[in-house]
Order: structure tokens, then C-alpha cells, then sequence
């Protein structure tokens, strides 16, 4: 069941919960003993949950909010996204073309002033109408965006690629999802981290084209899509301590598996997103979140949360909620790191990660394995630093779902159109300011 947005009161009485349970369970309380969440989040949410909340942080605080998108068929994958940044050295209004194909992958990065775009507090609706972008929410299920790029413009940022590009897309949302609702009201007055809307994750196109140097593309009813969006005061980081370094907890991973079919019944699609970021907030050092929407079929689907938060080796307390009894289990192992030189320094990433999620009544296995070719680097720029995202499109995923009441194999399929990504703050060679 769905949940509304809770009230401010309510979230108040479930952080001082927190904070109490926090002493009273051992740092390795077994599952079993999670603290309830309220509620499962919000199924398909509407317009006005895409709205910006940048009234509601402190004006003195740097902040971000953008908007995600991307499209793929069986062999090319296309991601767009444009990005508000206010504040710091690094304010200005971003907008990001990826693409993966059998030939190549490239990224291109452009700044433009942040004053050039407008955000709705209401609903869904950024546009900087004198660049050529724009997205919007037509009605509960239609989102439209556009855009253009011209690979010779000044405001070339970063990238490894210079190409002119235009498109012009309407999607058809058959699944989306917002789990973070809850903690909406702590973002915006304790810690300003990341929230994250992923409110069009299976979607289909309806009608659109993408021009890139002058070759069109039709995007049919072969294509798919995903949408999303993320706002916040900061990203993922590690302590204070660890500054300079690379550790691999303190990173987000990102985890998308969309197949479809002609018959919305048999379609499967899954997102999930977890990240683990240092809090800097007195009792709490650092909180762990955790989110999933999985549809198994036209009926079925199982949504997931948990955070855990920490101080040190002091305590940890872990709450969850799920549709389906009991989170018993919801983690990730990396594994295959590979190390890539490139403009911005060393980067250290994994190319095989195994997300695991377990409830009452389903098992889910997803082994994500990549190459480097799959990836692009997408730099997030804001306040004085640059966060990498290590994206990578057309990854192959084994998809194993079984129900473990009955023993039947739900899904066992292996795809090589899967979204996969890897996060983390740490020092690069940035781009001039």
C-alpha cells in the first residue's frame, strides 16, 4: 500500500525513536530486531512530488536538483540530465549528454548560469526556455523533455566528446516509485544529504527523436525509458579523516533491470539505489539508505526500504519496511575493481556487483557484471567539489527471483540491457571554475 507524505510532527517522534533505539541495540542487532518504517513509500507518484524544494533548505546552504533521463533499445543507450547547482564555486545550471553504443561511449558536459532556469515548487516543470530545455509532467503517466547542444559552445564544461545534439521526447510512465517521502522533513531541517524520486523507472516512449551531428534517430515502441530525480544540500562522502582517500564503503550504487514485453504482464522491472554517506550530525556519524521498487509481474510487486545509522563502533540501529512482511536481508557485494587514469586523475570502481534482496515471501539474486567500454564518468559538479558517477548502460544482469514459499523460480534470465553505477567523493583534478 501506498503511503502520503508524513507529517512533520510524526517524523520528529520517529527521530527521537531512532536516536533512543540507537542505545539500546547492539551494534550487530540481527534483522529481527529493525525498527518498523511507517508506511512503503508512494507508487507512481504525482507531479507534485517532482517539484523543487529549494524554499524549504537554508538559504545560507548550498544546494542541487536535477533532473534524469535515459533511453535505450537492445544495443544503444542514451542519458540525459540537467542539473541546478546553487551555491559555491561550482553554482550553475549543467546539462549532460551520455550515450553507450557498439562503437563507443562518450559523455559531453556544459555550464550554463544558474539564473537561466526556472524550477517549480508545485510540480514538475524546469525549463531554461532560452537554451532549449525543458521538462514536464503533461499528467500523471506523460512526461515531456527536450533539448539541444551545440558541441562548438563556450559553455562546453566537460567531457570527451563535441557533438551537436537535439531531442524531443514524450515517455509514458508504467512504473514509478518514491520511497523517500518519509524523510523528507529531516532532509530539509537536520541533514541535508540526497533524495531520490524514481518516479518514471520503467517507462514507455510514446513518440520522440534524437539528432546527434545531423544523423536522426526514431525512437519506436522499441525503445523504453527511465526518469528520476535527485535533490539535496550534499552527496555521499566519507569522515573528515578520510579526505584524500578512497574508501569504497562511503559510495552510492545504483541499480536498474527493466524487460519488457508486449504483454504488460509479463514485463519485469526493478530499481533499486543504496548509499552510504558520513552524517557529520553529533550522535549520528554516518547513515546508510536503502531503497527498491521491484514489479515481478502486471500484479506482483515487492517494495523495500532501509537506513542504518552509526556512530563509530558505539551503536547501530537499522529500520526497514516492506509490502511483503519482513526485510531480511538487503546488501550488495563488489567485487572486480578496476582502476582507469583519465583528464580528472585515478578512479577506482567495480565491474561486478551482486545486489541481494530478501523477504518474507521472495529471494532476489541480481549479478551485475561490466566492461570499462560500458562506462562513462558523469561529473556532478557542486558547492567546491566535483562528485564522479561511474555509469555504465548495456551492462549484463543474471536476474534470479524465486519464491521461497513455494519454491518456484520466478525469473532466471540473464539481460545485456541493465543500469549500473558507482558514486563516490574524492579528490580529482577539476575543471576550471
Amino acid at each position: 500500500p501506498s503511503t502520503s507524505a508524513a507529517h512533520p510532527s510524526l517524523l520528529s517522534i520517529f527521530l527521537l525513536l531512532i536516536t533512543f533505539a540507537a542505545f539500546s541495540f547492539c551494534r550487530n542487532a540481527s534483522p529481527s530486531n529493525d525498527l518498523p518504517l511507517p508506511g512503503n513509500g508512494i507508487l507512481n507518484p504525482s507531479s507534485k512530488y517532482q517539484r523543487s524544494r529549494h524554499s524549504k533548505y537554508p538559504s545560507d546552504h548550498p544546494f542541487y536538483h536535477w533532473q534524469y533521463f535515459y533511453l535505450n533499445n537492445q544495443s544503444h543507450f542514451y542519458a540525459f540530465c540537467y542539473h541546478a547547482a546553487y551555491g559555491g564555486s561550482y553554482e550553475g545550471f549543467y546539462t549532460l549528454l551520455a550515450e553507450v553504443t557498439p562503437e563507443s561511449s562518450a559523455q559531453q558536459l556544459f555550464r550554463f548560469p544558474v539564473q537561466d532556469v526556472s524550477l517549480s515548487s508545485a510540480k514538475l516543470d524546469m525549463k531554461a526556455e532560452s537554451l532549449g530545455f525543458h521538462v514536464k509532467m503533461n499528467d500523471p503517466d506523460t512526461i515531456t523533455l527536450s533539448g539541444r547542444m551545440q558541441g562548438n559552445s563556450s559553455q562546453y564544461f566537460a567531457g570527451n566528446e563535441r557533438k551537436d545534439a537535439s531531442w524531443d521526447v514524450e515517455l509514458e510512465r508504467v512504473y514509478g516509485y518514491y520511497g523517500q517521502d518519509l524523510f523528507e522533513w529531516l532532509d530539509e531541517h537536520w541533514v541535508p544529504i540526497i533524495q531520490w524520486n524514481t518516479y518514471g523507472h520503467y517507462s514507455r516512449i510514446k513518440q520522440g527523436r534524437l539528432v546527434i551531428n545531423g544523423q536522426e534517430i526514431t525512437l519506436d515502441d522499441s525503445w523504453i525509458a527511465y526518469a528520476d530525480m535527485n535533490w539535496g544540500g550534499s552527496f555521499p562522502a566519507p569522515p573528515q579523516e578520510h579526505h584524500g582517500e578512497h574508501d569504497d564503503q562511503y559510495a552510492w550504487g545504483w541499480y536498474r533491470v527493466a524487460i519488457p514485453a508486449k504483454n504488460e504482464a509479463e514485463s519485469f522491472a526493478l530499481i533499486a539505489g543504496m548509499g552510504l554517506t558520513n552524517t557529520d550530525s553529533g550522535v549520528l556519524k554516518s547513515m546508510y539508505g536503502k531503497f527498491a521498487d521491484v514489479h515481478l509481474n502486471g500484479k506482483d510487486h515487492v517494495e523495500l526500504r532501509q537506513v542504518v545509522v552509526r556512530n563509530g563502533s558505539i551503536f547501530e540501529t537499522t529500520a526497514s519496511s516492506t509490502n511483503d512482511g519482513k526485510v531480511i536481508r538487503f546488501d550488495v557485494e563488489r567485487s572486480d575493481w578496476t582502476v582507469i587514469k583519465d583528464a580528472y586523475g585515478e578512479a577506482k570502481f567495480p565491474l561486478r556487483q551482486v545486489l541481494t534482496m530478501e523477504t518474507h515471501t521472495y529471494l532476489m539474486v541480481l549479478e551485475f557484471t561490466s566492461t570499462e567500454k560500458e562506462y562513462n564518468r558523469l561529473l556532478f559538479p557542486f558547492a567546491d567539489y566535483i562528485f564522479s558517477d561511474f555509469e555504465g548502460l548495456g551492462v549484463t544482469c543474471h536476474v534470479k527471483v524465486t519464491n521461497k514459499l513455494s519454491g518456484e523460480a520466478i525469473r532466471d534470465q540473464v539481460v545485456h540491457t541493465a543500469g549500473l553505477e558507482y558514486g563516490y567523493k574524492y579528490d580529482v583534478k577539476l575543471p576550471p571554475v
